[in-house]
């Protein structure tokens, strides 16, 4: 008897440390999973968020000569605006940017959200973007839903601009494509996800542009997120962002069918000394965000 007691004392040894795993994982996957998930969030914005306050400052006194483009097509304008029934969709009395959310929930609610790692459409308009999804069900990634969403405000008089935002890691390529909309009502621009179903706001409710969430975040300032869904939100959001407004880029003439035509000119916003990744080198750069920002 004596002998076998610590082989009953290791079975045992065994038995409790499993036992406490067990509970230790029941309580983790379903008493304190929220509790887990937001510590690990708030651990990541706060990674993304001294990452994007340690970015140098951009340089407003820099002066490149750049000069950007919306080209604007009336008879395709037309076309898009009769195809998808844009008059039942926009309100002729409503404001810019209540025509603009009209608009991005029409697309959110139609057109699911994918990575498009593998298959994407040839075609990259609105119509030919509305068919490549009916045909199948298929998915869109951030980019065609801002081509989209680009294509129809700009068919319904709104201008705008798709941008990509980048993160400070040049062999992460987790980056984010939205629009960038002008409220002429505000003398405003705001920023407008429909891949994401979502839009940001100051502390007053004013939506903010891209330039003022990253200003906004960096400074530490008080912002919230809005959902074009009631009861459809992420709660890592704005962590999310955080990680995505180190540098932007935008073609320099952009329009009905203008999406990513070989030849296309891309410029860059970069904070000042900051290098480019080698994919993206031939990118016109600037560090003047007036410049950058104020295209109309």
């Amino acid at each position: 008897m004596i002998k076998n007691k610590p082989a009953r004392i290791c079975a045992y040894t065994v038995l409790t440390i499993t036992l406490f795993l067990t509970v230790a994982f029941i309580l983790a996957r379903f008493v304190f999973r929220n509790q887990i998930v937001v510590y690990a969030h708030k651990l990541l914005y706060e990674e993304r968020l001294n990452t994007l306050r340690l970015s140098p400052d951009y340089d407003s006194k820099t002066t490149d000569s750049l000069t950007f483009t919306i080209l604007r097509d009336s008879v395709i304008a037309d076309s898009i605006y009769k195809y998808f029934r844009l008059d039942t969709i926009i309100k002729t009395n409503a404001s810019t940017w209540n025509n603009a959310k009209a608009l991005a929930t029409f697309v959110h609610k139609n057109i699911p959200h994918t990575n498009q790692n593998d298959i994407s459409p040839d075609k990259r308009n609105a119509i030919d973007l509305w068919k490549y999804h009916k045909n199948g069900n298929r998915p869109l990634n951030c980019l065609y839903h801002a081509i989209l969403l680009h294509e129809l405000m700009l068919a319904a008089g709104i201008t705008n601009r798709y941008v990509n935002c980048m993160p400070a890691d040049s062999t992460d390529n987790d980056c984010h494509v939205v629009n960038n909309v002008w409220l002429p009502e505000t003398g405003r621009w705001a920023m407008i996800d429909s891949d994401q179903g979502a839009y940001i706001c100051d502390k007053n409710g004013t939506p903010l542009s891209l330039e003022a969430m990253r200003n906004s975040i960096k400074e530490g300032h008080n912002i919230k997120d809005k959902y074009l869904i009631r009861g459809k939100k992420r709660t890592d959001y704005i962590s999310y962002w955080t990680k995505k407004l180190y540098w932007f880029y935008t073609n320099r003439h952009i329009g009905f069918g203008q999406s990513m035509p070989l030849d296309a000119q891309r410029v860059a916003l970069i904070p000042e000394g900051f290098t480019l990744p080698p994919e993206n080198k031939n990118y016109i750069t600037t560090s003047n965000p007036q410049q950058f920002w104020n295209i109309k």
